[in-house]
């Protein structure tokens, strides 16, 4: 399952990442950490939720994925390999 550009859209982040995990595949995802993406208007992008690192990979180990990250590999974006437990 591919999720690029999806999180930062999702109102219910733990009831999709369920979702996601319900499926018993992997997930390729994107996310904008704010951590990682300082300045930018999140509301004006439409995004509905803003995390940091810590709350992020917090939210995939509670929905049991294991994940392999590359945190901010383009600089303001970071991409997770998800794996269900």
């Amino acid at each position: 399952i591919v999720a690029l550009d999806v999180l930062e859209y999702v109102e219910d982040l733990t009831g999709f990442l369920a979702a996601l995990r319900a499926t018993g595949k992997q997930a390729l995802v994107s996310y904008h950490a704010n951590d990682d993406s300082a300045g930018t208007d999140r509301a004006a992008l439409g995004w509905r939720n803003g995390l940091d690192r810590a709350s992020l990979a917090a939210a995939f180990t509670e929905a049991r994925f294991d994940m392999d990250v590359r945190w901010a590999f383009d600089g303001t974006q970071s991409l997770f390999r998800l794996r269900p437990r």
